[in-house]
Parts: structure tokens; C-alpha cells; sequence
């Protein structure tokens, strides 16, 4: 017979007395919570290794971080129509919103407004506001607020010769029409890039009254980032999880001031900052010798012109400047002279605009048919390697500026010259020298330029119809009818594609008769630490300002994400993966 179990005892164990096996329960539960335990640990190392074999796991971008970047200020306002200098421009640029914006590709596209209308008749457009728009202080976007900015833009306080011919008006609760008057042409799309300002905020304050108030450096935008410190040696900006185009990546950007692009670039070796918001060509090799730094190079609005100066004798003959054209090197320009800053050049319209034509006559580096070229118009070698016809020698002057890298381009054109027989002096000069004294004076006979434009819109009126000689800025004296048909017509019309063909046929004539000579378009350079990602730049900076317009993709953060899992737990997602 089996062992019977005694019955339990209806008596407490005394406090001596040890309780036995049979009378805790506590204990058969510990031991089982063990099993289970244990069990549990089990089947999570079993799961997770099945994971690790049949998932995917990434690391993809996360919110949070502080990207801190050294640039050259302070800046003396962050409001968009009085910022001057691109430190100011690229703080704004992320604290407002305009009503358009350049894409990546430089093309415009809607920001503030949704879309918009072109009404050829009246010269004006009809834009459509976005209705889901919050200032950083929650309030609402309106058409009071478009209006009350373009009152400032057009008050005679600012006197612009451009917003002065410009007038916006009430089109509906949403929408707002903007009238060009007087018949001046305005790349409009281009200009209402410029942040919308809250009335709300602003109240009365005149346009001349806007930098002495406290907005002036504690604005509230609309933008991606908003103003959350401002001291005398930085800037700190914070996303703004509202935006209405979806909140960035980095939570922080830190603008920290110092005096010049080698300071900055000390501080990035020593660690105190991730980026540098510019990089002089002369510095390059520097920055790319820090193992964790990336550069970045992208084309700037911008061209570098070798103009000639028509009125003088020497340049009568298209012969001549088709010559020069042929014994210029521009790929070793941009090479050599510009430390691969800028890019080579041979029309007046850059290449990434929608109104550039490559069907042109070009002018390949040609040494030999140079000379062809001086040997027909009479210019023969002398015995110094000077041509010469009759008494006169092919002798010119060659003016330039003091600014960085401009006095090597300009002595490497007149090594080139030189080797097809021309005699070159080359004269530096201030910027404002050169422009005012020499070039607007026609005072030269060759002087070369580097243009920073604002904007990408292709109109060169101001440089090639001849009636910007005097008044303008046609400093060779080009004169060609049907350049000026061309200019004048694509100014008349508000049709993209009827201004395309008017500037194709100004570019062939530009080619035919090169008044003066495209040499380079600048490219912009900064640097990163490879700790951002994703670090992604415009395919060509309408404005130095606008070289953050891609920040909010880039990240610093990660986090991990299963992008699949096969076999029998196909579709499953472990609960600590995003």
C-alpha cells in the first residue's frame, strides 16, 4: 500500500518550528516562476535569433540632435528684407516662409501659397494661400499677413526700385492678387521668396523702425526652425514640430559667430563645431585633411565675365575676339586658378537655367586656330613674340580685382594670351574701383568681373540691351538689333516658353559675336562633420542663403526599423523596433 500523506495540521508551527516542503506554497511558485522564467528567456533568445536571421534591420533617421555650425557674424537682424549678408540670409531663410520657394533643382515651386495664376492682361497673379499655416506663437497665417509684409516691401520709407513697382490686393479670404505696374519687368516668382512677416506681432511698425525693435533679432516665422536664443557670439534655433512641411530631423541648429573662415576652421578642428558655413578655396586642402569632415560643392548663381571694351579699335574686328576666345583655357581656369571653385563657362545664361540652349557656335580651346585667326586679320609675329601690324602691337591692358583668387585668374589669361602673340599688362584694382572708374566709364580694354547674381531668373537686359551702355551695366558697348528685339520681347511677355525662344536667339547672337567673353561660373563650398547625415544640397544656390533650404532631411539621430521578416513570422515586428 502507498504512503499516505499526513492530513495538515489545524495548528500554527510554533515560531521555532520550521514549516516544511509541504506547507509553502510561496516556494512552488518561485520555482515555477523560475521555469517560466527561464522558458521565457528561451524562447526571447530563440526569437531574436530567428530575427537576426530572417529580418532586415536598419538604422534610419531619428529626431533629436545638435548640429552646431561656425559662420562669420553676428548677423545685425534676422528679418528677411533687411537681411544684407549671408549669415543673416541663411538664418532667416529657415525662421520664414515666402509664398514661393526654390526647389533643389533651383526651379520655383509653392510654399506658402499652394499654387498660383498668371493673368497676362493685367500683369498680375492670383496666389492661393495654404489654410493649415501657424506662426511660432500659434497663431494663424492669413492673407492680412501677405498684405501687411508687402505694405513694407512697397513703402516709400524703402524706396526699392524694384517693390515700388509693385502693388498686392485682397483676392478672397485666401488669396491674394500682385499687380506689376509701370511695365518694369519683375522675376516675381523669384521675389515673393521673401518671407511673409505677422502683422499681429508687428502691429504699426513702419518698414525704417523694424531693425530697432526687439523682433529684429527675436522674430516668430513660420519656418522650420524657430528663434529659441540669441546671445553675442551665437544664435540657437529650434525645430518646430508644427511646420507645416514636416518637422526636421535636428532638433538644433547652433549658429556660433567668428570673425573670419580660418577661425572657423580652427574651431572645427578642435571639435567646437560641426560645420563651416564657407570655405575660401585657399582653405580646402586643410579641411579635407580631418578624417571625419566632408566638403560640399555646388554651383552659385554667378558668372565671371572677360569683358571687352568694343569701343576701342583693337576689338572693331570679331576676328580678334573670336581669337581670344579660342586661346583661352577654361577648364585649366577652373582647374588651376580657382582651385576647382568654379566651373568652366561659355554663355551668358548658366547652364542650369530652363533657358539655356547649347545650340550655339563654341569656341574649344584651340591655340593653332587662334593664331590662324590673327595671321588672317594682319597681326603677324614679331621678333619679341609680340604681333604687330604696321606700327601698332597687339598690346592690351587687362584690369582686375583684389579679391581672392581674382589677380591668379587674371594673370593665367594673360599667360595664354601671351602664347599667341598678344602683349598683356594686368592691373589690380579695388571692386568698387574697377566698377565705377574703369567699367562704367568704359575706361578699359579688357576688365574681368565676377558677378554674384540674386536669383536664378535668366533676363540679362540690364548687361546686353544697348540701352544699359550709359545707364546700366552693357560695359563692352554691345550693339545688336535683334539682341535688343530679343531682350526687350522676353520682357514683355509673361509665357516661360515664349521667353525660352527669344533667349535661345540672344544666345546664338552672343556667340556669334562675342562682345565680351564667359570664362566661369563660382561654385559654393562648405563643410560637414560625417556625424550629420543624409547631408543633401541644392543643385544651385539661387542666393549664398539658401544653401540650408535642405536641412530638414539631414539627421543625426538614428534608430533601428525591421524593414521585413521571411518565413512563418512574416509581417511580425518586435515591439522594442520601430
Amino acid at each position: 500500500m502507498a504512503d499516505r500523506l499526513p492530513p495538515p495540521s489545524t495548528q500554527s508551527p510554533s515560531p521555532t518550528q520550521s514549516p516544511s516542503p509541504t506547507q509553502s506554497p510561496s516556494s512552488s511558485r518561485i520555482a515555477g516562476a523560475v521555469i517560466v522564467g527561464g522558458i521565457g528567456s528561451l524562447l526571447a533568445a530563440a526569437l531574436l535569433a530567428y530575427f537576426a536571421y530572417a529580418a532586415t534591420v536598419v538604422d534610419v533617421p531619428d529626431y533629436g540632435g545638435t548640429y552646431i555650425e561656425g559662420t562669420i557674424g553676428p548677423p545685425v537682424t534676422l528679418v528677411p528684407m533687411l537681411a544684407q549678408d549671408d549669415t543673416a540670409r541663411t538664418i532667416s531663410a529657415l525662421i520664414f516662409n515666402g509664398l514661393t520657394r526654390f526647389s533643389a533643382d533651383g526651379t520655383i515651386v509653392p510654399d506658402l501659397a499652394t499654387r498660383w495664376e498668371i493673368d497676362p492682361q493685367s500683369r498680375s497673379y492670383i496666389f492661393h494661400l495654404r489654410q493649415d499655416v501657424h506662426w511660432h506663437d500659434g497663431t494663424p497665417l492669413t492673407v492680412d499677413d501677405v498684405l501687411f509684409t508687402y505694405d513694407l516691401l512697397t513703402s516709400p520709407e524703402r524706396n526699392d526700385p524694384i517693390w515700388r513697382n509693385v502693388r498686392a490686393e485682397r483676392e478672397g479670404d485666401w488669396s491674394v492678387r500682385i499687380f506689376l505696374q509701370n511695365n518694369v519687368y519683375i522675376p516675381l516668382l523669384e521675389y515673393v521668396t521673401i518671407g511673409i512677416l505677422p502683422r499681429h506681432r508687428l502691429g504699426e511698425v513702419g518698414a525704417d523702425q523694424i531693425i530697432f525693435s526687439p523682433f529684429n533679432l527675436e522674430p516668430v516665422g513660420t519656418g522650420p526652425y524657430r528663434v529659441e536664443e540669441v546671445a553675442e557670439d551665437f544664435v540657437l534655433l529650434r525645430a518646430n514640430e508644427d511646420y507645416f512641411g514636416g518637422s526636421p530631423h535636428i532638433r538644433y541648429l547652433k549658429f556660433k559667430f567668428y570673425p573670419n573662415a580660418k577661425a572657423i576652421i580652427t574651431a572645427l578642428e578642435r571639435g567646437e563645431v560641426e560645420g563651416v558655413s564657407y570655405l575660401p578655396s585657399s582653405e580646402i586642402d586643410r579641411v579635407r585633411e580631418i578624417t571625419d569632415v566632408e566638403v560640399y560643392s555646388t554651383p552659385l548663381a554667378g558668372h565671371t565675365v572677360l569683358y571687352f571694351n568694343l569701343h576701342r579699335s583693337t576689338f572693331f574686328d570679331r576676328a580678334i575676339r573670336r581669337a581670344i576666345a579660342h586661346a583661352v583655357n577654361r577648364e585649366d581656369l577652373a582647374d588651376e586658378a580657382q582651385r576647382d571653385m568654379a566651373d568652366p563657362l561659355e554663355s551668358p545664361i548658366m547652364p542650369t537655367s530652363w533657358a539655356y540652349t547649347a545650340d550655339v557656335r563654341r569656341y574649344a580651346y584651340d591655340p593653332a586656330r587662334s593664331r590662324a585667326l590673327l595671321e588672317q586679320t594682319g597681326w603677324t609675329m614679331g621678333l619679341d613674340g609680340v604681333r604687330v601690324k604696321g606700327d601698332a602691337r597687339l598690346s592690351l591692358t587687362l584690369l582686375t580685382t583684389d579679391l581672392p583668387g581674382q589677380s591668379e585668374l587674371a594673370e593665367m589669361i594673360a599667360v595664354q594670351l601671351r602664347e599667341v602673340g598678344f602683349e598683356i599688362e594686368v592691373q589690380v584694382n579695388g571692386p568698387s574701383v574697377l566698377l565705377n572708374d574703369f567699367m562704367r566709364t568704359h575706361n578699359f580694354d579688357m576688365a574681368l568681373y565676377t558677378w554674384l547674381l540674386n536669383g536664378l531668373d535668366p533676363d540679362p537686359y540690364v548687361t546686353w540691351h544697348s540701352s544699359q551702355i550709359e545707364s546700366g551695366w552693357n560695359f563692352s558697348g554691345f550693339i545688336v538689333p535683334r539682341v535688343d528685339e530679343a531682350l526687350q520681347n522676353a520682357r514683355n511677355t509673361l509665357d516661360q516658353n515664349e521667353r525660352k525662344q527669344m533667349y535661345a536667339d540672344f544666345q546664338r547672337a552672343f556667340a556669334e559675336e562675342v562682345p565680351s567673353l564667359m570664362l566661369l561660373s563660382p561654385r559654393y563650398s562648405f563643410a560637414v562633420r560625417t556625424t550629420v547625415r543624409n547631408v543633401t544640397v541644392p543643385t544651385v544656390l539661387p542666393t549664398v542663403g539658401s544653401r540650408l533650404s535642405e536641412v530638414g532631411s539631414w539627421y543625426i539621430k538614428t534608430k533601428k526599423n525591421v524593414l521585413n521578416v521571411r518565413g512563418p513570422l512574416e509581417g511580425w515586428r518586435l515591439p522594442f523596433f520601430s
